[in-house]
């Protein structure tokens, strides 16, 4: 009895200095949780690792950011101030064109209307053959017959028909841009010899 009950005592006392050797090292440990959430122990060693490691990442992706983030800026300033440019150069080029285009139409208008008059030629005879710089340039069909597409100038005009002399025998007729001169001939039958000048 007193053997079974001696036997008892000591294994309750080796159970508690066990309990009291574990419970003293959990004492010693340092318990943390991890991000998984679960709790661990550690020791203060293991703990100051930890830490150490978290302040070099922690550094690390701050000296990242001080790299990264102004490289970002640059070069997303770059693009947009080359975006800007681009579309200043093109718009210029668009608008030169445009105005080149403009120009060349103006000109070429200006010297259309420039180049071209006309003369009003005033004769009771018809038929009469109208010759202007020595061509032929119709006849003679009203007693007002008008000759267009003429460039400005000078130029001499006579009127010939077979049995007729005209007076005067040739008019030179200054031709002015988008106007009309005009010409007074008389045809009688036999031949004269005078020339006039027409200016408007």
């Amino acid at each position: 009895m007193n053997s079974q009950s001696h036997s008892t005592n000591h294994s309750e006392s080796s159970e508690n200095a066990e309990s009291n050797s574990t419970s003293q090292k959990r004492k010693r440990l340092i318990k943390i949780k991890r991000s998984s959430g679960k709790y661990e122990y550690v020791t203060r060693k293991q703990l100051n690792k930890l830490n150490k490691r978290h302040e070099n990442r922690t550094k690390m992706r701050k000296r990242m950011q001080r790299i990264v983030l102004p490289a970002v800026v640059a070069v997303t300033t770059l693009l947009l101030i080359s975006a800007f440019l681009f579309s200043r150069l093109k718009a210029n080029d668009v608008s030169k064109t445009e105005s080149s285009a403009e120009n060349k139409t103006n000109a070429t208008s200006s010297q259309s209307i420039e180049r071209t008059g006309a003369i009003q030629i005033s004769c009771s005879v018809l038929g009469a053959t109208i010759y202007i710089d020595g061509n032929p340039a119709g006849q003679t069909r009203d007693e007002s017959t008008i000759v267009k597409g003429l460039e400005i100038g000078f130029h001499e005009i006579t009127l010939k028909k077979s049995g007729f002399s005209p007076s005067p025998e040739l008019i030179v007729a200054q031709v002015v841009a988008e106007d009309t001169t005009p010409l007074k001939f008389t045809l009688t039958r036999g031949e004269g010899s005078s020339v006039s000048l027409s200016q408007p």
